[in-house]
């Protein structure tokens, strides 16, 4: 944005009898003639869009959780190890790796931009800043893309995690521990989620662990309290960090944490398989209540922790999508924005199709939400009706938020008569709060 303004300077020194002009248009702005309002809602695309990756990568360095059951016998659980390192890649990567992506990112630009280059022309400007701003909005456009992109493939590659977790014995033990871990997945992308609750749930889950299970020699640590000291000491230098500000003392504190919590997990796998957990349950008893296994409680602690670890990785995958929808969403909202407040031409094709893109993004967006809430998995955890939506305040909130806030952007922005209609409506309750 620097370097436009500083071509438009060194344009006004060339021609200085346009500078007094150039400088009524660019201070009148609400006139549609200004171009520094559309360079600020393109910079505002363009910040949102890096703090929220910055954020991401923040996420990634103090709250990352693998996969915790790569112990685990059976191939649904090992075909799900291998499709979280899909994850993980997705989450990394910088610049998609998926040649499909760059494909239908070029058919998107290609058909309109040769056009948009052929007959663009600014009311005020001269056609070269014209150029400059399509190559301006075709940069958020691949930013939003690129986000939404991203949110939509993690979706994808978590989806069959869940589907397969559906088919295990981890989907009774997550219905019987729904209410301790008290989490409804759809309420992760309306507010960010606490960031130590479940190293602090695993951590007291251990420890009734530690008084169940005598592991082998083999088994690790749990067999005295050494690695629940370390636990302790792990999760208290993190909260004390945090609370200084010691970005650095607190990922340390939390890798260590996780590790141990990790290594716990590997050894817990080994005494469930030892105490009978892979085999096949017992079929219920003549009175149709369940058969008890042997180890039945010391089974139950170890799957309730075990499905504790899983739900962690969820929780951080959930938080990656939730950001990168935000970016998305506020990237295409700023880009609609900086395309309705500037006067050229041809405006209303380039309108079109920003707004035929935000439609389709939230319309996909809505049946992700309608999947999500449906999936038998996700809603064992949330205590929820498998395959049936929950259409409760949360759900109707997400709605808004991805929904209908860039659906009634879109009104306004092209129908200049309902956000009029709209400001009617609002004008006595603005003068009843007191504002001018």
């Amino acid at each position: 944005m620097l370097a436009l303004l500083r071509l438009a300077m060194i344009t006004l020194w060339v021609l200085p009898e346009m500078a007094e002009f150039f400088y009524a248009r660019a201070s009148d702005f609400s006139s549609g003639l200004s171009p520094l309002v559309s360079l600020a809602f393109l910079g505002a695309a363009v910040f949102a869009w890096s703090l929220n990756e910055l954020k991401r990568r923040r996420l990634i360095v103090l709250q990352r959780t693998p996969w915790p059951l790569g112990a685990a016998p059976s191939p649904l659980l090992v075909d799900c190890m291998a499709r979280s390192g899909e994850i993980e890649g997705l989450l990394r990567e910088r610049l998609p790796r998926r040649y499909t992506f760059w494909l239908g990112l070029a058919a998107a630009l290609a058909l309109p931009l040769p056009r948009l280059f052929k007959a663009i022309q600014p009311i005020a400007e001269p056609r070269a800043y014209g150029w400059a701003f399509l190559l301006l909005v075709a940069l958020v456009f691949t930013l939003s893309a690129l986000a939404f992109y991203r949110f939509y493939a993690v979706w994808s590659a978590l989806e069959k995690i869940l589907e397969r977790l559906g088919h295990t014995w981890l989907l009774p033990a997550f219905a019987a521990s729904a209410k301790l871990f008290d989490w409804r997945p759809m309420k992760s992308f309306g507010w960010r989620m606490p960031s130590f609750k479940m190293s602090l749930l695993a951590v007291e889950q251990l420890r009734g662990v530690a008084r169940l299970v005598t592991l082998g020699p083999d088994g690790g640590a749990l067999a005295d309290d050494a690695l629940l000291d370390a636990l302790a000491a792990d999760l208290d230098e993190a909260l004390a960090a945090e609370r200084r500000g010691d970005f650095v003392g607190e990922a340390k504190a939390r890798r260590d944490l996780r590790q141990r919590l990790d290594e716990s997990a590997a050894a817990l796998q080994r005494r469930w398989r030892e105490a009978g957990g892979a085999e096949p349950r017992p079929p219920d008893g003549p009175d149709g209540k369940p058969v008890p296994r042997p180890h039945e409680v010391e089974l139950r602690e170890i799957e309730t922790y075990l499905a504790m670890r899983v739900v962690a990785y969820l929780r951080y995958v959930f938080a990656h999508l939730r950001s990168t929808l935000l970016s998305a969403m506020t990237c295409s909202l700023f880009l609609l924005l900086a395309v309705s407040s500037y006067a050229f031409q041809p405006k209303r094709f380039l309108s079109l199709g920003i707004w035929l893109a935000l439609l389709l993004g939230s319309a996909l967006t809505l049946l992700v939400f309608l999947r999500m809430d449906r999936n038998s998995t996700l809603s064992a955890i949330g205590d929820t009706t498998a395959g049936k939506a929950t259409f409760d305040r949360t759900f109707f909130s997400n709605l808004l938020t991805y929904g209908g806030i860039p659906v009634l952007s879109v009104v306004f922005t092209q129908f200049p008569a309902v956000a009029t209609l709209f400001g009617d409506w609002l004008a006595p309750l603005l003068r009843l709060l007191g504002a001018k």
